[in-house]
């Protein structure tokens, strides 16, 4: 018998789009989620939270013939297409090199780009390297497609 999920009475629902973004400091071996449905599984009804690591330099990928950067992760089938974020609470440090610190609540989110898949090699160790698509190549691709048919 399956028990019936009770949100608690504190629970607020927010679209991801709907919370306030902070450009938080990207570097290397710094941690970001990708919120997806790995195997169409759901986290009680809404997206699983798989962490990763930068296992690129985000800020090089706009100057690469391929311009997206690599995470480390033990992604799998179902994550494609999913919001990569990142989270963070307490102090935390700022892309243009400021300090703060983040108190009570959720923490301050940042949204990197979209996840599109993992590496596929035939090889058993794999490194389960995958690629993100950077938020501003996203947004340069928005802008032009909405100037093209304005």
């Amino acid at each position: 018998m399956a028990l019936a999920f009770v949100p608690p009475p504190n629970l607020c629902l927010m679209p991801l789009n709907a919370m306030p973004m902070v450009s938080l400091k990207q570097r290397v071996g710094m941690p970001v989620f990708i919120l997806g449905f790995p195997f169409g599984r759901t986290g009680m009804g809404m997206p699983v939270w798989k962490q990763a690591t930068f296992a690129s330099e985000p800020c090089l990928a706009p100057h690469l013939d391929k311009p997206y950067f690599i995470v480390d992760s033990a992604s799998r089938p179902g994550m494609s297409g999913s919001p990569v974020i990142q989270r963070a609470h307490g102090n935390i440090e700022l892309e243009d090199g400021r300090i703060g610190t983040v108190g009570n609540g959720d923490g301050a989110f940042n949204f990197v780009g979209i996840y599109s898949g993992r590496f596929h090699t035939e090889d058993v160790d794999d490194a389960q390297l995958g690629r993100v698509w950077p938020r501003a190549l996203l947004e340069e691709i928005l802008t032009s497609h909405l100037t093209a048919k304005s």
